[in-house]
């Protein structure tokens, strides 16, 4: 058997996880706040594309994820304060209950 790279159906996959990962948000995010607030502005007026790279980090996290919350979905996002939260999973089965 020869194992030969597909160039074509690696990029097709690299697309597919891109777009998945890293669609465009309206709105103040949590994450955004994690960064220097001056670099995260200079992130979202003047973007770039995320290398190859990063996409498959990225897509390690979001499938162990998947794997440790045992969840398809995230959870929907919360508003609070105008900044917008996405949870991975909420652990307690009251927490959503205390959101409202």
């Amino acid at each position: 058997m020869q194992i030969e790279e597909d160039a074509q159906f690696r990029a097709e996959i690299i697309k597919k996880i891109r777009q998945r990962e890293f669609n465009e948000r309206t709105g103040i995010h949590s994450s955004d706040l994690n960064f220097c607030l001056n670099k995260q502005a200079l992130r979202k007026s003047q973007p770039k594309e995320d290398t190859e790279q990063e996409v498959l980090i990225y897509s390690i996290g979001w499938s162990t994820q998947r794997w440790l919350t045992n969840k398809e979905e995230d959870v929907e996002p919360i508003e609070v304060d105008g900044i917008i939260v996405t949870a991975d999973a909420l652990a307690c089965p009251n927490c959503e209950e205390m959101i409202d």
